[in-house]
């Protein structure tokens, strides 16, 4: 069997940056491997894109985990009632979006919000899909002003 190395050019270039907080307070409180691969997919789909919160599908999370549905849904809920996550859905039954929050003191606030009904799921989208708009004008621009030079 072949081992796969990592890349240290690419290392250098892309990444995300993992809080200390995790290794030392989170990562232990998950017991559960299906739990822990779906909270490091969900950090990498947010803090690793500079987002708040995600879309990300269970289809995502399958490919990425390489866990079955069953796994990752189990993980997802048990991350969920621990408190390490919240979700929201987005949509028509049966054709929702599920948006994916890591439980941070940054997203308390949309937490609570939307608990009271006093900003919508589909608000919550709009902001997300904003920040990533604004995200790749910002790296539009800088590769724009890159060539120029």
């Amino acid at each position: 069997m072949t081992r796969k190395r990592l890349n240290t050019q690419q290392l250098q270039v892309q990444f995300t940056t993992v809080p200390n907080q995790y290794y030392d307070e989170i990562m232990p409180r998950i017991t559960n491997l299906a739990a822990l691969k779906v909270y490091e997919c969900i950090m990498r789909k947010t803090i690793g894109w500079g987002k708040s919160g995600d879309w990300i599908t269970i289809k995502q999370l399958i490919e990425l985990t390489h866990l079955s549905r069953q796994s990752v849904c189990q993980g997802a809920s048990w991350l969920e009632r621990e408190g390490l996550i919240w979700t929201i859905k987005v949509g028509n039954p049966g054709r929702e979006k599920k948006l994916y929050f890591l439980a941070t003191d940054q997203t308390e606030a949309l937490e609570m919000l939307v608990k009271d009904g006093a900003m919508s799921g589909e608000a919550i989208l709009k902001m997300i899909t904003y920040e990533t708009d604004r995200r790749k004008y910002r790296k539009a621009t800088k590769l724009g002003t890159f060539l120029e030079e």
